[in-house]
């Protein structure tokens, strides 16, 4: 009885910490929503991920309605109505979510009569369906990163591939769904660390967004012994082509990264930088600080 007891706390904690997460990185984010459509036309060189403007410190109406009603879809899916005690209850539903997420998929790249549209907040405007579509994929994957995180308590293999999940998410155009993304490829940093730098190298080399950028880097950090040469190479990629607060995130976190081996390219980087930008003060300092603990 105290093993059950002791579970359904274990659980518990689980989704509400997942929900957690979700939640913060959607109020943390959702002012940009409505700012993407500004910016549609522009586009990544690969899989026309949208490139989005620095968002507004203001939510308007539109952009609040939204964030509720994604916030109760991200709540109505969770791990009540889920027995975790075997695993072929826990295997269907894993099945049902990625079959729900491969429906949104299909729905996104071929709107039609057959994709249903019902929530007041999609009929509001004109890019309605596409957001609540976003907002439904949102849903599934912390669902399943609920899931999965469910599982390891239970030391079991995650019901559905974790790594092909987060793989193809993180590729989605919208920021918002590839944050869901790398929370799940972070479930991967002890099994799987090459895939993880993997996963967290696309994220930082096609974002423009700082959030994002510091979420990447967070991953980088933790699996870079997996993959140091595709780490050092996918940093000096943003650090040179990168939008700005993409080369602000990696400069302010560059320290850890730092080798004897990459010290000096990284130093060259910093030569060509603005003089008097965040980029070259922060990339300064951190530099400053290896040469100093190296020489401890």
């Amino acid at each position: 009885m105290n093993s059950r007891l002791k579970l359904a706390t274990q659980i518990a904690i689980v989704m509400t910490v997942a929900v957690a997460a979700s939640m913060a990185l959607i109020r943390a984010r959702s002012p940009r929503v409505e700012l993407a459509q500004v910016k549609a036309a522009e586009t990544s060189i690969e899989d026309n991920n949208v490139l989005e403007p620095a968002p507004s410190t203001v939510q308007s109406a539109p952009v609040a309605a939204r964030a509720k009603a994604r916030l109760e879809m991200i709540q109505g899916r969770n791990l009540k109505s889920v027995s975790l005690k075997t695993p072929a209850p826990v295997r269907a539903a894993a099945e049902e979510s990625v079959l729900r997420l491969r429906k949104i998929r299909t729905c996104e790249k071929n709107p039609s009569a057959a994709c249903p549209i019902l929530s007041a907040v999609a009929k509001a405007s004109a890019s309605g369906y596409s957001d609540q579509l976003v907002d439904e994929t949102i849903a599934e994957l912390a669902f399943l990163r609920a899931l999965a995180e469910s599982e390891a308590l239970e030391r079991r293999t995650p019901s559905f591939s974790v790594a092909e999940v987060s793989g193809a998410y993180i590729k989605h155009r919208d920021d918002n769904v590839r944050e869901q993304a790398l929370g799940l490829a972070e479930l991967l940093a002890k099994t799987d660390p090459a895939t993880v730098v993997s996963i967290a190298s696309r994220a930082l080399t096609s974002t423009i967004s700082g959030p994002l950028a510091s979420q990447a880097l967070d991953l980088l950090q933790a699996s870079r012994d997996a993959n140091p040469r595709l780490v050092d190479k996918t940093l000096l990629n943003a650090l040179k082509t990168g939008g700005w607060d993409v080369r602000d995130a990696v400069a302010e976190k560059l320290l850890p990264f730092l080798t004897p081996a990459n010290r000096d390219t990284f130093s060259r980087v910093l030569a060509e930088a603005p003089v008097r930008s965040k980029l070259a003060l922060r990339m300064r300092l951190n530099i400053e600080e290896f040469d100093r603990m190296d020489r401890l």
